[in-house]
């Protein structure tokens, strides 16, 4: 079992959301998933749309409807078969692309080893390689494994 860690939000969190127009219900949401007991280090982690449920005390069709949403915002990614979600990278909350050091870097291994193979990686992977920071090579080869991809690519 994992620890949880601790998900900082940042301050205007809601003002850089306010371009995809948001209701409430859909920020709690994605508030939801940014700081969930289920997400980890990496921000890609396994949630079936029941956890979100549960957790918000929603019904499934709700949840489902406004996650789907979400999606096609391209606010996050997910993978039904696979119960998956990862927060869009390009929107800056995932604390992956901000490791510096070699235990930071191991950890978010030993965090994927743990996940399941899927093709919501590829988003993460082109991310971090645009990033060309080479600390965090380990993280990329590991996350190119699980999605079925080269270390060329």
């Amino acid at each position: 079992m994992m620890n949880h860690r601790k998900q900082w939000v940042p301050t205007n969190l809601r003002q850089r959301l306010l371009p995809y127009g948001l209701d409430f219900f859909e920020y709690a949401l994605f508030l939801e998933i940014l700081i969930s007991r289920h997400s980890n280090m990496v921000g890609v982690f396994e949630c079936p749309k029941y956890y979100l449920c549960a957790d918000l005390l929603w019904n499934p069709e709700e949840t489902g409807t406004r996650l789907e949403h979400l999606a096609e915002l391209g606010l996050v990614y997910k993978d039904d078969s696979k119960g998956l979600i990862m927060i869009n990278p390009t929107l800056g909350l995932n604390p992956i692309e901000d490791f510096r050091s070699p235990l930071q870097v191991n950890m978010a291994v030993k965090v994927l080893h743990h996940l399941p193979y899927s093709k919501i990686y590829r988003p993460l992977v082109k991310y971090l390689i645009a990033l060309n920071k080479p600390s965090i090579k380990p993280v990329i080869k590991k996350l190119n494994s699980l999605c079925g991809l080269r270390d060329s690519e």
